[in-house]
C-alpha cells in the first residue's frame, strides 16, 4: 500500500496551485489532488484546534470509495474519509472541465437561497452508504454570496442547526462515523454529525449571527 504524508501532499498540490493557478481546477486528471488538498487543510484545522488527526494517507481507486484510507504516526488505521464539494447553484465542475473554463463568480449575485444547495448535497450523500466513514463537505462558495452578516462558519453553523430542529437533514439514514463541513479556503472546519461543534482554533473569538 502506498501511504503518503498528508502534509506532504498538501504542500505538493498548494505550490502547484501556486504555480499553474486555476489550472487543477480544469481537469478532471487533477480531482485527486483536490481531494489531497481538502484532506490536509482538514487535519490542519484539527491540528490547530490542538485535536487527534491522521498522518499518513492512502488514496483509494475512485471505483473503490471511500476516498482514502488514513493512518496515525505509527501507521496504525485511523478511519476512512469521503470527500465531496458543494457548489453555487449552476456550477458545475464537469462544465469547467469540458469547457476549460473556470466558473464567473462575478456573474453571481448575494441570494440567501445558495446555502441551500449545502441543504440538497448533504441529504444526498446521508443515503450513501458508506460504513466506519467520516465525510467531509467542502463547501466552495464564498459567505457574500448567500448573507450580508457575520464569520463565514457562524452563519453556515446556525443554518446547519436550523435545518436540524426543523428536520430538513435525516440523520436517520446516516451511515457515516461523523460528518465535518470545511470552507472554501479550508481555514475553518466544523462538526455537524452525530453532534454540532465548531473546531475552535486558540486564536477564535466566538461571535453568534443569525442567518440573515
Amino acid at each position: 500500500m502506498n501511504n503518503k504524508i498528508i502534509k506532504n501532499e498538501l504542500r505538493r498540490v498548494t505550490q502547484f496551485n501556486k504555480e499553474n493557478f486555476g489550472k487543477i481546477y480544469l481537469s478532471q486528471k487533477y480531482k485527486s489532488d483536490t481531494e489531497w488538498w481538502v484532506l490536509g487543510k482538514f487535519c490542519y484545522c484539527l491540528e490547530n484546534a490542538q485535536k487527534m488527526y491522521p498522518i499518513f494517507a492512502h488514496k483509494r481507486k475512485n471505483t473503490n470509495p471511500p476516498d482514502f484510507e488514513t493512518f496515525d504516526n505509527n501507521n496504525i488505521p485511523f478511519g476512512y474519509f469521503e470527500i465531496t464539494e458543494v457548489m453555487k447553484p449552476g456550477r458545475k465542475r464537469s462544465d469547467e472541465y469540458k469547457n476549460n473554463t473556470i466558473y464567473n463568480s462575478k456573474a453571481f449575485e448575494y441570494d440567501i437561497k445558495n446555502i441551500n444547495e449545502l441543504l440538497i448535497c448533504l441529504n444526498k450523500k446521508l443515503k450513501c452508504q458508506y460504513t466506519k466513514t467520516d465525510l467531509i463537505v467542502r463547501i466552495n462558495v464564498n459567505i457574500n454570496d448567500f448573507s450580508k452578516y457575520g464569520a463565514w462558519h457562524w452563519v453556515v453553523n446556525n443554518s446547519i442547526k436550523k435545518w436540524i430542529q426543523d428536520d430538513k437533514l435525516n440523520f436517520d439514514v446516516c451511515s457515516f462515523n461523523n460528518i465535518y463541513i470545511l470552507d472554501s479556503n479550508g481555514e475553518r472546519l466544523f462538526q455537524i454529525f452525530p453532534f454540532c461543534e465548531l473546531i475552535h482554533t486558540p486564536e477564535d473569538v466566538e461571535w453568534n449571527y443569525a442567518l440573515k
